[in-house]
């Protein structure tokens, strides 16, 4: 499905980054919520698809990482 997938990957990261960037954030609004929905929920659509893809490693799809919630 995804024939160029550094795309894909690169998006990634750039939502890793902002994740990072809410975690220290102090202001919260409604779009703030929002947004950190949308990351998320398409963050783990594009890592569903590039492991059905084939495009990452076995190493990487094998990695446990814990996820924390807050409010």
């Amino acid at each position: 499905m995804f024939s160029e997938s550094y795309i894909y990957k690169d998006e990634l990261l750039r939502y890793a980054n902002d994740l990072i960037k809410r975690k220290e954030q102090r202001k919260w609004f409604d779009r703030s919520y929002l947004l950190i929905e949308k990351e998320i929920f398409f963050g783990f659509f594009v890592i569903r698809k590039l492991c059905e893809s084939y495009k990452i490693s076995e190493y990487l799809k094998s990695k446990n990482y814990n996820v924390e919630k807050f409010f």
